[in-house]
Formats: C-alpha cells, structure tokens, sequence
C-alpha cells in the first residue's frame, strides 16, 4: 500500500513506535514540530561520540568498559564497573541525559 503513493517502487512513509504517560501525551508529543536536538547520551552500549557534545557509556557487552566524554571534550576509555547494572541506573537517576541508548539483548 504504501509503495503505490508514487511511481517509484519504494515505500513513500516513514513509522515509529510513539509512547507517552498516556495517549494525550502521546498526541502531544506527535504534534510537537520543533527539532529534536541530543547533546548529551548515556548509554549501555557504544554509541557515535561524534556526534554529541557530552555522553557516557558502560558497555554491556564489555566487561569494565567506561566511555566518558565531558563538554567540548574527546571520547576516553575508564575502567568501568564489573556488573554494570547498577552503574546504567545510577546513571539513569542522575546524568540528566536528552537520549538513553539501551543494548538489544
């Protein structure tokens, strides 16, 4: 259906999944036309550092692996934790990111 907008073959719409508190949030949110802009991430896998101003991760596929990056600063590799549970919620309750990157395990 969605390849039969246009003449080309490729499909002509982009989909999501948009969640919300509840589905007013959710609306709210879909209307929202201002840009998106993430400067600072905290992950739980790597991530492009070079794209961000700030960020930090604890790599779940590597044992004790710690990405740190500070404002205007480079990317630098710490001695991370060796269950990185705790660190990834700590780091959720007080970084203050704009985007949490979760691994897909």
């Amino acid at each position: 259906m969605t390849r039969k907008l246009d003449d080309d073959p490729y499909t002509d719409t982009s989909w999501g999944v948009l969640t919300g508190y509840d589905w007013e949030n959710a609306l709210a949110i879909a209307k929202h036309r201002e840009p998106l802009v993430v400067k600072k991430v905290a992950s739980g896998t790597e991530f492009a550092t070079q794209m961000i101003a700030e960020g930090q991760s604890f790599d779940t596929s590597v044992n004790n692996k710690h990405i740190k990056m500070d404002p205007g600063g480079k990317a630098e590799q710490l001695d991370g934790p060796d269950g990185t549970t705790e660190a990834l919620v700590d780091q959720l309750n007080d970084y203050k990111e704009d985007l949490a990157i979760t691994g897909g395990r």
